[in-house]
């Protein structure tokens, strides 16, 4: 049983370009469904940072009234505590 070069080359031709097509519907799908769940995830932390977060407030609070200075060192301190939280959950859901 032997298939001619022609009908090999046919074959091989409609395969790439089923192949191509499926590649490209899931690449595209994939582009389509993606939803970056860490913004969620970090958000739903926030609740768990609750003296890092009254400090960073409270030194937003202080800005306002003063006019100057910063509060770099109590939002890093928030970030870390929400980025900790978060860091577990976010790295379950990568696939």
């Amino acid at each position: 049983f032997f298939l001619k070069k022609s009908h090999v080359t046919k074959q091989f031709s409609q395969y790439i370009e089923i192949a191509s097509v499926k590649a490209l519907t899931r690449f595209t799908m994939a582009e389509e469904e993606v939803v970056d769940q860490g913004t969620s995830i970090k958000k739903s932390c926030e609740s768990h940072c609750p003296k890092e977060s009254a400090a960073y407030e409270a030194c937003i609070r202080r800005i306002e009234k003063s006019g100057e200075g910063d509060c770099e060192s109590w939002y890093f301190d928030f970030v870390h505590c929400v980025d900790h939280c978060a860091a577990p959950k976010i790295f379950k859901n990568i696939k």
